[in-house]
């Protein structure tokens, strides 16, 4: 397990905070490719000349895009020839301490009600609460960085 300390995750959920920030703004209606060419006033035979390519095959790079079926390495292409950058990350959607403690919690939970099945069946009673037994499971499993 990689342990980082208090000052990495520090700047690590600084980065994630800034991105988390842009995630609102980065859900259009349309293309990227179109969004960024037309805010250019760019036509599709510009950026055609730019790429190499046709017209028929820029717009067909837009739906694709929209369809999700594009590559990292065409959309490199594209923001290139439009004289931009190309940005791709993904970010968690919650802190990644936040992530990683609900993961680990699940996770205890699972463990916790596969024992106390067998527990059940070999009619042994189960003392402390379920939800505590989780949490401090759930610590464990954080500290060994098992929570996956």
């Amino acid at each position: 397990m990689v342990v980082m300390d208090s000052l990495e995750q520090e700047q690590i959920e600084e980065r994630y905070s800034a991105l988390r920030r842009s995630v609102s703004h980065s859900r259009i209606r349309t293309s990227w490719v179109r969004f960024v060419r037309k805010s250019l006033q760019m036509k599709v035979k510009d950026l055609a000349t730019r790429t190499s390519r046709s017209p028929a095959a820029i717009s067909q790079i837009e739906s694709r895009e929209l369809d999700g079926a594009i590559t990292l390495e065409t959309m490199r292409r594209m923001a290139d020839a439009m004289e931009s950058d190309f940005v791709y990350f993904i970010v968690p959607r919650k802190t990644v301490q936040v992530t990683r403690s609900k993961r680990a919690f699940e996770k205890a939970q699972y463990l916790l009600q596969q024992s106390q099945v067998h527990m059940e069946l070999e009619d042994q009673a189960v003392t402390a609460s379920f939800v505590r037994k989780a949490q401090l499971l759930a610590k464990k499993l954080l500290e060994k960085g098992d929570i996956w």
